[in-house]
């Protein structure tokens, strides 16, 4: 099983995607206004806790994270919409 992790603007979706790519279970938090300036604790929390969680059900053997914006070396250099 591998989770897809998409980070938005305005919310960070989640997702348990079977061997043949089907999403079989999915979570959405939105990410309100005043949550903002706290933006990278938030997503690291959020990404950190329900990893675990998915973790007790399934046997997660990957992890990939769709974001708008510039990756270098697995780092996020720029995302217009995180800020």
């Amino acid at each position: 099983m591998k989770i897809g992790i998409d980070l938005g603007g305005s919310h960070i979706a989640m997702g348990i995607v079977n061997n043949n790519g089907r999403v079989i279970e999915k979570i959405e938090k939105r990410i309100l206004e005043n949550e903002k300036k706290e933006i990278k604790i938030i997503v690291e929390n959020y990404i950190f806790e329900n990893i675990k969680e998915f973790s007790k059900r399934y046997k997660i053997n990957k992890i990939g994270i769709a974001i708008p914006g510039t990756v270098t070396n697995a780092k996020i250099i720029k995302s217009v919409n995180l800020g």
